[in-house]
């Protein structure tokens, strides 16, 4: 993994010293080495920062060029076929200066053009220059593990792997996108296209950019949606196991390759305990690393963690994590550059500097959720439909209303969070699909956004629905299935735009490449055509996982109540973190971004303090934002 940028300029010529200091603002994303490469009339300008990671000699660096040097190449990523692509090349003539993944694309591009796209099997996003034809492609992989930014006007377009980057380029202007600001105020981070900037814009995965002297032109190459249109095959339980663990190990196996040390990420879930359980089928030495916050907030999975280790004899490293952590909070909001408010992203972040000790490579288990049933609203949301459709939901709308009377100095700490969160679910089952669904999401309504905002902002923004990011997608599919709905609009927002986005971050400000097997391109097409009782199956989610492990894993880390990667925000905020919200959601900051209703945030605030509400996931976006507004837009 790397960082890549570049200029295609048809005007003016391209300065040197702005393209290394665009380049050079991710040397985290590649501490091993820089290049650029600038045409001889000065309109192109490529720029690579290099992790080694295949191939370490220099050989391998980048900008790589063919044997006539008309074609160039900067690429973020790594191609997991390239050595039966290299073969099948080098058998029609094709030369290579190197052992590295990435030259295959160089090669493949002289001999189909941007079709080479069908035979890429990895993770990436790159910049193919065709000096004869004049033409730049921009790529980014098919969900959208590497990240791809730009900007364009009349006169220049400019892409890379992280904002700060672009923002290096000294014409471009920094202005809030106010659509960009209320989506994420629902889903805590910024759906694609949106960044928080106006004029800047993310590469949609599965897409590519045709870049010439005519202008930009954005095509899609490829979508999981044919994938869940199609008819679920006729199998048996058995023949669908033997084909996802074939298809698994086969995945771990491709993301096994480096000449430099590699590890995993393992929380004791089902997911990374199973990729460990099968990687160490196919490896002898394993490093593993997983965090915890101690068994007093309830949301300690060592126990489990440090089973798995043992079970495997992997090499583990845990890391406890305390409240302190979040002193790095304006290091983190600053390397994702635009407001991101998942809060596992703080531990995420820590790991990853704890494992750049050991390995520069990790793989994860993100993916299974989405592409499998696996997240618990998956469940709540079909048993709603089937409320609905009964005609009962006045019923459940009255107990939704009875239950919110009852006051929560009456019930236990636990009881009360839940009762917040079941009253949500309750209040939303008589909604249309794609509402409800994004109710689950969303902690923010419509109407208590616009109560956020100041008048004035309030007014831009009039009409506009966060429902219309997940809509789209949910009612692209082409079936009557609830589950294949929601997985397949998870896979495309909440999945590239959090979970993957967070990966990519989080590992690369430690200059860590992040791997993720569970998002490998045939096993994602088994997934989306699996039958949907092979997800969610009377309630289990991830169900084909479980079975397939049994033989391997213990049935009670398998069938176990899912923790997920949960911190005790809220506790920490009224305690340890409670300098967040007296600093950063004071009145007077409030007033100065010129957003927010400084009173109804104070109105937060007092409510969150006394316990009256649990408005932790309320107040956390507002808290990064004002940081990002401080440490990078004012």
């Amino acid at each position: 993994m790397c960082g890549i940028c570049g200029i295609f300029s048809r005007k003016q010529n391209i300065d040197r010293e702005i393209l290394i200091s665009m380049r050079d603002t991710m040397i985290h994303r590649g501490p091993d080495g820089a290049g650029i490469y600038i045409s001889k009339d000065k309109s192109i300008g490529l720029g690579h920062r290099r992790l080694k990671v295949i191939d370490l000699s220099d050989n391998a660096n980048q900008p790589m060029t063919n044997e006539n040097q008309s074609i160039w190449l900067v690429c973020n990523g790594e191609i997991y076929n390239f050595l039966e692509l290299r073969s099948n090349l080098e058998k029609k003539g094709h030369k290579f200066k190197s052992n590295n993944d990435n030259e295959v694309i160089v090669h493949l591009y002289e001999e189909k053009g941007i079709d080479l796209l069908d035979d890429l099997d990895g993770d990436f996003t790159f910049a193919i220059w065709d000096e004869m034809n004049r033409i730049m492609y921009v790529v980014r992989d098919r969900l959208g593990i590497k990240p791809c930014f730009y900007f364009k006007n009349h006169d220049i377009f400019i892409f890379a792997s992280e904002l700060k980057a672009i923002l290096q380029y000294p014409t471009i202007q920094r202005h809030i996108e106010p659509k960009a600001l209320h989506h994420y105020l629902t889903f805590h981070a910024i759906p694609a296209p949106y960044t928080i900037y106006r004029d800047l814009n993310k590469l949609l995965p599965g897409h590519y950019m045709k870049i010439d002297d005519k202008g930009l032109t954005v095509e899609k190459y490829w979508g999981i949606d044919t994938y869940f249109d199609s008819a679920s095959e006729n199998k048996s339980e058995s023949d669908y196991i033997e084909e996802f663990i074939f298809l698994f190990k086969n995945a771990i196996k491709k993301r096994l390759m480096s000449d430099v040390p590699l590890g995993m990420y393992l929380s004791g879930g089902v997911d990374s305990s199973s990729l460990v359980a099968v990687a160490s089928e196919v490896s002898d030495i394993l490093k593993t690393f997983s965090v915890t916050f101690g068994d007093e907030y309830g949301c300690d999975e060592s126990l489990y963690s440090n089973e798995i280790a043992q079970r495997y004899h992997t090499e583990h490293h845990n890391f406890k994590v305390k409240p302190d952590i979040f002193n790095e909070l304006r290091s983190i909001v600053k390397h994702f550059d635009e407001p991101f408010a998942i809060p596992s992203a703080v531990p995420m972040y820590i790991l990853a500097k704890y494992a750049n000790e050991h390995v520069k490579v990790v793989l994860t288990g993100d993916g299974g959720d989405e592409f499998f049933g696996g997240y618990k609203r998956y469940h709540w949301d079909i048993l709603a439909a089937k409320v609905n459709h009964s005609g009962l939901a006045w019923l459940i709308a009255v107990f939704a209303a009875i239950i919110s009377k009852i006051p929560r100095h009456l019930l236990l700490h636990r009881v009360s969070k839940g009762r917040d969160y079941l009253k949500r679910l309750l209040s939303s089952i008589n909604k249309p699909g794609d509402e409800r669904y994004i109710s689950y999401l969303s902690f923010l309504s419509e109407e208590n956004k616009r109560i956020l905002y100041n008048d004035d902002f309030a007014d831009r923004l009039f009409g506009l629905d966060s429902s219309s990011i997940l809509s789209k997608h949910y009612n692209k599919i082409s079936t009557d299935s609830i589950l294949k709905r929601r997985t397949y609009a998870d896979i495309m927002t909440t999945l590239p735009d959090e979970m993957l986005t967070k990966g990519d971050m989080t590992s690369m400000s430690s200059s860590l490449e992040n791997r993720v097997p569970l998002l490998d391109r045939d096993l994602i097409k088994f997934a989306a055509k699996l039958p949907d009782r092979y997800k969610l199956h009377k309630g289990v989610g991830k169900y084909l996982i479980k079975k397939a492990m049994l033989k391997t894993l213990p049935k009670r880390f398998l069938f176990r109540r899912k923790m997920g990667f949960n911190i005790p925000l809220g506790i920490w905020l009224r305690s340890h973190l409670r300098w967040l919200i007296d600093e950063y959601l004071e009145p007077k900051k409030m007033k100065k971004q010129d957003i927010f209703n400084s009173d109804y945030v104070s109105e937060l605030v007092t409510k969150f303090l006394k316990k009256q509400e649990y408005l932790e996931y309320h107040l956390y976006p507002l808290i990064i934002f004002s940081i990002w507004y401080d440490e990078c837009y004012s």
